[in-house]
């Protein structure tokens, strides 16, 4: 793969351009992917352009980290990136917090009002299906009723 098509960050233009990136360990450099034989060994090297849809039909961009198990999400709002880990719940309720402040909402909401997310992928290459399912940042909090109760 031509090195000149490798970027550092990926950013919400990034993924406008093409709908899949793989990670490469060997030069910390993502490449676009536009042929089936160019995926990853792991599929945590894997980002995959998707929507997401919040249960009040809020709609977001982003993408998927990952095919088969997907525990990690970023979603692009008001200029920046939000990542939702569900291995780090902590880091997601401070991300979550910083995401509901650039939705521009009235009245405050509630946490379960945005997850669980809905996401289909968007991808654009031959050869290629895309998946859909949804996404819960918080399913490994231990305390689910900060989940009901937490206001923002």
């Amino acid at each position: 793969m031509d090195i000149k098509k490798g970027i550092k960050l990926l950013v919400e233009d990034d993924f406008d351009a093409h709908s899949m990136w793989k990670y490469d360990d060997d030069t910390a450099v993502n490449y676009p992917i536009t042929l089936l034989n160019e995926i990853p060994e792991y599929s945590r090297d894997l980002f995959i352009r998707a929507k997401f849809i919040s249960p009040k039909g809020i709609i977001l961009k982003g993408y998927l980290v990952g095919a088969l198990n997907i525990y990690c999400i970023g979603i692009f709002s008001g200029g920046d990136e939000f990542l939702f880990n569900k291995n780090m719940p902590d880091r997601c309720m401070l991300a979550f917090e910083k995401l509901i402040k650039t939705l521009i909402l009235k009245n405050p909401t509630l946490i379960s009002d945005i997850f669980p997310l809905k996401y289909e992928t968007t991808i654009d290459i031959e050869g290629f299906r895309n998946i859909s399912g949804e996404f819960n940042a918080f399913e490994k909090l231990k305390d689910k009723r900060l989940l009901r109760w937490k206001k923002i």
